[in-house]
């Protein structure tokens, strides 16, 4: 069963809370493109979409920064390519 990034992205933004930003904010971390999402929460809807290199590049292409987590979590490593890896590494802002 596929899943969408539209489908990873609703459930990601009704499990956002704007206080836990707050917290984020503390730890200098940058906030823009974040949802509040806590990470048991991201790690369980990466369990359940599985693994999907396809799926992760798209979530990645987002922006959003927990889609960008649950990306990380559900990619292929050996799908994962140099290129890719590259050019996730200069998105990072945290």
């Amino acid at each position: 069963m596929t899943t969408s990034v539209e489908a990873v992205l609703e459930q990601l933004k009704s499990r956002g809370d704007p206080e836990n930003i707050k917290g984020m904010i503390r730890f200098g971390m940058a906030t823009d493109q974040r949802l509040g999402v806590p990470v048991p929460d991201m790690r369980k809807i990466a369990r359940g979409v599985g693994k999907d290199h396809a799926l992760a590049v798209e979530l990645w292409k987002t922006g959003v920064q927990e889609a960008r987590i649950v990306a990380a979590l559900i990619d292929v490593p050996e799908e994962v390519t140099k290129d890719q890896m590259e050019a996730w590494v200069l998105d990072f802002n945290s």
